[in-house]
């Protein structure tokens, strides 16, 4: 079991991921949106009082179904005049498994993750071609850190994948020229409407890792990454040896799910991804704290299991995964 399912951390989110870049991201922090205390319609969620949940949530169960439900968020939040927006995708696992998840860092996570942003960016452009259509330009920011962008030609569209602490000043400058560049109107009278967006961003919650340019204090770099309004994420977590998924995908509410998985053995319950916590679509992501709580409320969850069984199923878990990778959600 890697260090990163040990403690309950998204895959892709490892003290190593980063090893060869300038900037490493602590594990336990490298969560993104930002997150904050405990709110009071997630509360009784995690009261120990509050009964389990057994409502089914459907979850992407593949990387393509992933990036729809992406794609549809941003552009349901595009519309609403959303310009500058953030994105988490769930990157699957190339060349490793969750026993060893991004041997290779960064850049391997790169190369994972590549594929996906341009499908997302594909189908973004095309729900409205006139506006966000044409060629992309693709850079590199940052070659140790993975840094990449992609620049409309005409169209005021750009996304940046993976930025960091020290690339957060350029993703702002990104934005507002997008925005300069959208002011106006179509010939058919509809707002040229601009579009920015960072994916996977790697820099701290509270940009206690920020050191960048004299004149971009960390005020100034605090505001402009909260400007990036979450209007899709998906992550994966091993917690306690439950495999717990967070999805917000705009206009919808922040879920957290917990899949039972039946092939763990008995005690493991009757399978799928079930309600954990639910959080408005305009609050921060459920914490980690707000999780752990709302685990140890379910009787079911294996952190409320005797010592042995959790060993027995974190051993089928590991010889699993080893074998096949994770189980999906259902």
């Amino acid at each position: 079991m890697s260090a990163a399912a040990a403690r309950g951390l998204p895959r892709g989110s490892t003290a190593t991921s980063r090893a060869s870049s300038r900037s490493t991201v602590p594990a336990t922090r490298a969560i993104w949106p930002l997150t904050r205390g405990i709110t009071a319609t997630r509360r009784a969620a995690a009261s120990p009082d509050a009964a389990p949940s057994s409502t089914p949530v459907s979850l992407p169960t593949t990387p393509e179904a992933q990036v729809a439900l992406a794609a549809d968020a941003v552009v349901a939040a595009w519309r609403e005049g959303w310009t500058r927006q953030s994105v988490q995708l769930e990157l699957p696992l190339i060349g490793a498994s969750d026993l060893d998840d991004w041997p290779g860092g960064i850049r391997q996570q790169f190369k994972a993750a590549r594929p996906l942003v341009e499908e997302l960016l594909r189908r973004v452009r095309s729900a409205d071609p006139l506006v966000l259509g044409g060629a992309l330009a693709a850079e590199i920011w940052d070659d140790g850190d993975a840094v990449g962008a992609w620049v409309g030609s005409r169209a005021p569209l750009a996304c940046v994948l993976f930025p960091t602490a020290q690339t957060l000043d350029r993703a702002r400058a990104l934005a507002e020229s997008q925005e300069a560049r959208g002011q106006g109107q179509q010939e058919d009278g509809s707002a040229r409407r601009p579009l920015t967006l960072i994916v996977n961003p790697q820099f701290q919650p509270d940009l206690s890792d920020y050191g960048g340019p004299f004149g971009f204090g960390r005020d100034k770099a605090l505001a402009a990454a909260r400007s990036f309004r979450p209007s899709f994420a998906f992550t994966r977590r091993r917690v306690f040896g439950d495999d717990v998924y967070t999805l917000r995908a705009h206009p919808a509410p922040w879920r957290v799910a917990v899949v039972v998985d039946t092939r763990a053995g008995p005690g493991a319950g009757g399978g799928g991804a079930r309600l954990l916590l639910e959080a408005p679509a305009d609050a921060l992501a459920p914490s980690y704290s707000e999780i752990e709580a709302a685990l140890r409320a379910r009787p079911d969850s294996a952190v409320n299991m005797p010592i042995g069984e959790r060993l027995r199923r974190e051993l089928a878990w590991n010889n699993r995964s080893l074998q096949e990778g994770p189980p999906p959600p259902q």
